[in-house]
């Protein structure tokens, strides 16, 4: 029987990734906005009777909405390091540091809840669902930030090797043509050059928007600013891996094209 579930256990963890832990965030964040209903109702009766039953259930009501947003932002966190680690653009450098950031989180937003339990009144809990929102804002936005650029930057480093690789191939089919004669190349190499331009163009802005938002420290009253700005310059980056696709696409026909 304990082998049966030893089995079983692995077969659950085997099976965790991305979709997996993206639907329980979306499962959890539903949780939580009933919650919240809940808690807002609840809290409004309070306020109208300022009964002692009204107190306890507004009390009650409150822990959950707190425990179910805790449960829903670790949900998101845990998405988030899937991502992370299903992504083969990022090195395995970069998703260890990535995990050193995401982890700790994860773990505060657990313990979080768990103690949410000896609150013994509203104002406790009022601190408790302060001190969650300023540890949100001033820690985990920021992580998040960082981690979704990585994210996006391991996507486009995929997209770039993919081109890299092809202009390799083409530069050795091009060395054939040329050792046989049979076509001229100008034109195609100077679209291979203006390819490669363009790629090292898009590493370019990669690496100013990694450098810009590992530059972004947690005390910064508004870490979206560094975020936005990333998220340009990776806009940019990406335009210039399309052009840089869209010209070797061209190279291909013209190969292909006899003169």
């Amino acid at each position: 029987m304990w082998l049966l579930g030893f089995l079983t256990s692995v077969v659950i963890a085997q099976s965790f990734d991305f979709n997996k832990a993206y639907a329980d965030y979306v499962f959890s964040l539903d949780l939580y906005q009933k919650a919240h209903a809940e808690y807002v109702l609840s809290r409004g009766q309070y306020l109208a009777s300022k009964t002692v039953a009204a107190q306890q259930k507004a009390i009650d009501s409150t822990k959950s909405m707190l425990g179910s947003r805790d449960t829903a932002t670790s949900n998101y966190l845990t998405a988030v390091r899937m991502r992370i680690r299903e992504n083969t653009g990022i090195t395995e450098n970069d998703k260890n540091n990535l995990y050193a950031m995401i982890d700790p989180d994860i773990a505060w937003y657990a313990d979080h809840k768990a103690k949410l339990g000896s609150a013994g009144s509203l104002d406790d809990l009022v601190k408790d669902s302060n001190e969650a929102k300023d540890y949100y804002q001033k820690t985990t936005q920021p992580n998040v930030y960082k981690v979704l650029v990585y994210n996006a930057i391991g996507k486009l480093t995929i997209f770039r090797t993919i081109d890299k690789n092809a202009i390799t191939d083409l530069n050795a089919k091009i060395l054939e043509i040329k050792a046989n004669g049979d076509k001229k190349t100008d034109t195609v190499d100077r679209a291979i050059l203006d390819a490669q331009n363009g790629l090292e163009r898009a590493s370019e802005k990669e690496s100013t928007a990694l450098s810009g938002i590992n530059s972004t420290k947690n005390t910064s009253r508004d870490p979206s600013s560094g975020y936005n700005t990333a998220q340009d310059l990776l806009a940019q980056s990406l335009g210039y891996i399309k052009e840089a696709n869209n010209i070797l696409i061209e190279v291909v026909r013209n190969i292909k094209t006899a003169d």
